[in-house]
């Protein structure tokens, strides 16, 4: 009996594979050369590998009447789409409802190709041909105005600047094509559209979504060519881990008053030709003089996330090549006042649901610059096309480190004052969130590219899928410090700030290892606040099924029988994320301690910072007898000696003789010197 069932067993999968060679791409049909061939499903698979480089036609027309599509593939896919998503070259209704498709075939190459129809439209088998065209011709110079890097023969048709004859490309945003697509949907956001800022947040998402479709109305291509020979047009490195070319699209939501509502961000991970006669995939980029690129209703990130939009009227505006980018031969476009759609909705909310209505006779959109369908912004202080840099509190027109200590000096001040420039998340508060956003930006976000969404502000993520907390770990009363670990088992975590209650906050150290997490760490005198930072991209605190021991706070001045985490402000991930937070333990009971008492080593408070002209400084300390303060600049030199200084009370010191930059403030006693802070002169 077992072996007639290993029998029937191997009789079974025999015949399920040999009926379904063709139904995948895991068991296509070879294709040996041109020619007509009949499909046998619904959507038939093939390998075809070409003996000639150059144009191949894949045709459906004239030979069918049901609605018919052809995709090609230059790997095997696990989950393909009825559209372009993921294909090295797709076609639909290029004859009616049949299909054609020239696409340049590498020679020795294999290619998946597909042969079907639009959702079970055929119920007869699909009728398809092959015809190998020839070489791609045009000019093979590259130093001519009208190079063709698709090109394997030249036609003699080089053209060189500054001849009348060098033509330009111009790609026209489809306002047709977007208008009748419009939609309300819902998704349930992913970690990757929240990465790439599709979103701007996680868990369902109302989304109004659309198709894109950008014609290249030029007389020349557009040119975006691949990641290996033109690095500078792509994004490598990301969630998805598909190749993003960077720049493409913009889509826009703004209020009456013309400010920036925050919906999300588009990426282009594939442009390439779809009227059925181009030259340019997924491999080699670009847009064909006459043809189009289309992004349908339903692609990823095609859309506007309006979960959190108030009901009211808007203008939405979608860009393609909004920064008006030269493709990757440095041809700029002839035009650029038909790169925009604008728009104007009103949004609805009934019972959480939301409905949009177009509004008649929308205006044109004129830029703030007065441009028509122009890309000008306000920056973070209001003025169109400013220098103001979101992030760059040192005010010189520059994000860069030592914003991030400027940062660490605001956390400091007795009062902090939030701007839309320094406020990233746009809370009306600046935490260590708004430092590692600024960190985020700089280097790019996950990307790493120097157009990208990670400068895209306010960004405000919170991660609802996990959570972190904090603990009084440890208490030493003879040395006057608490410790705290934190519980992250999911995330790792580049930034945390948290408040204590019942004693003044005097010193603050790191317990992890600096090579592991080398930070920034701070505290705040007024409020008894702790803020620690990642001080180098991409260090982390990992995360860990059990606490991670964070920091030592060293404490002076008990106000009651406790000390306690009165409020965790921020717990940052490596993604620009808020976790959600919680305080877990008891507080530390106080038993038997002077209410009066002074249990910690020297330290130094300064406020403000940055500063102008003065600086007030407080130093507190365990022993008397500190004798002086030395200022000491970037490179470790004394600059400023001052003597007798007041103990535990503040300071006031003149530096205005002081030159721009970032100085380290010691004390000294007897024993040596006590703890040191930085701060910022401007």
């Amino acid at each position: 009996m077992k072996k007639l069932f290993l029998l029937l067993g191997l009789v079974l999968s025999w015949s399920l594979s040999f009926s379904q060679q063709g139904t995948t791409c895991d068991n296509p049909i070879p294709l040996a050369s041109p020619g007509d061939y009949t499909g046998t499903f619904e959507d038939t698979w093939y390998t075809y590998t070409p003996t000639e480089s150059g144009i191949t036609a894949f045709s459906t027309c004239g030979t069918n009447s049901c609605d018919t599509k052809i995709w090609i593939y230059s790997s095997c896919v696990a989950n393909p789409t009825e559209f372009a998503e993921g294909t090295y070259a797709y076609n639909d209704d290029f004859c009616g409802l049949q299909a054609h498709l020239e696409v340049n075939l590498i020679a020795g190459t294999t290619y998946y190709v597909r042969i079907g129809d639009y959702y079970q439209s055929c119920t007869a088998s699909v009728n398809f041909n092959i015809t190998y065209i020839g070489q791609i011709y045009g000019c093979t110079d590259a130093t001519a105005c009208n190079f063709n890097p698709m090109a394997t023969a030249d036609d003699g048709s080089c053209v060189y600047f500054p001849s009348e004859a060098c033509s330009q490309p111009d790609l026209r945003f489809d306002s047709l094509a977007l208008v009748n697509s419009l939609y309300v949907g819902q998704i349930s956001a992913a970690e990757c559209d929240v990465q790439e800022g599709c979103v701007t947040g996680y868990g369902n998402r109302w989304i109004i979504g659309f198709s894109s479709k950008i014609d290249n109305i030029g007389e020349a291509d557009y040119y975006i060519g691949n990641p290996s020979a033109n690095p500078e047009m792509f994004s490598v490195v990301n969630c998805h881990g598909h190749t993003h070319y960077e720049g493409y699209g913009d889509y826009r939501l703004m209020d009456d008053n013309g400010d920036l509502v925050p919906v999300g961000h588009k990426n282009g991970f594939c442009v390439m030709d779809l009227c059925g006669m181009g030259q340019y995939n997924c491999s080699d980029m670009g847009i064909s003089s006459g043809c189009y690129d289309i992004y349908g209703a339903g692609t990823q990130c095609q859309w506007l996330d309006i979960t959190e939009i108030p009901a009211g009227q808007y203008r939405f505006v979608a860009l393609v090549n909004p920064y008006y980018l030269p493709d990757a031969l440095g041809r700029y476009e002839s035009n650029t006042q038909n790169n925009a759609v604008s728009i104007c909705m009103e949004i609805f909310w009934n019972n959480g649901v939301p409905t949009f209505q177009l509004i008649p006779d929308c205006p044109t959109y004129i830029d703030c610059a007065g441009n028509i369908n122009g890309s000008a912004e306000l920056d973070c202080n209001g003025v169109c096309n400013g220098q103001s840099v979101f992030g760059d509190v040192n005010a010189d027109s520059d994000l860069n480190g030592s914003d991030v200590v400027s940062y660490l000096g605001i956390l400091a001040q007795e009062t902090i004052q939030a701007t839309t420039c320094n406020d990233l998340n746009a809370n009306g508060e600046i935490s260590v969130y708004d430092i590692y956003l600024a960190q985020w930006c700089m280097n790019g976000g996950n990307g790493g590219s120097t157009i990208t969404n990670a400068c895209d502000f306010p960004r405000n993520i919170v991660n609802v899928n996990t959570a972190a907390g904090l603990s009084i770990s440890n208490f030493s009363a003879a040395d006057g410090y608490i410790d705290v670990e934190l519980m992250s088992t999911v995330d790792d975590v580049t930034g945390y700030q948290f408040e204590i209650s019942g004693a003044d906050v005097v010193g603050v150290s790191s317990l992890v290892d600096p090579t592991i997490f080398s930070c920034e760490v701070g505290y705040n005198a007024f409020s008894e606040g702790v803020f620690v930072v990642s001080n180098v991209y991409g260090n982390k605190i990992e995360n860990s099924s059990n606490p991670t021991q964070l920091c030592r706070v060293y404490l002076s001045n008990f106000e009651g029988n406790e000390i306690c985490i009165d409020e965790v402000v921020d717990i940052v991930n490596n993604n620009a994320e808020r976790l959600p937070s919680y305080v877990y333990g008891s507080c530390v009971q106080l038993v038997g301690v002077d209410e009066n008492s002074s249990l910690v080593a020297a330290s130094t408070e300064v406020y403000p910072n940055p500063a102008n002209n003065e600086i007030r400084v407080r130093v507190n300390a365990l022993s008397e007898g500190t004798t002086h303060m030395a200022i000491q600049d970037a490179t470790g030199r004394t600059v400023k000696t001052i003597s007798s200084l007041s103990l535990n009370v503040w300071n006031t010191l003149e530096i205005s003789d002081l030159s721009t930059g970032v100085y380290t403030i010691h004390p000294f006693n007897q024993a040596g010197s006590g703890s040191a802070f930085r701060f910022v002169k401007l």
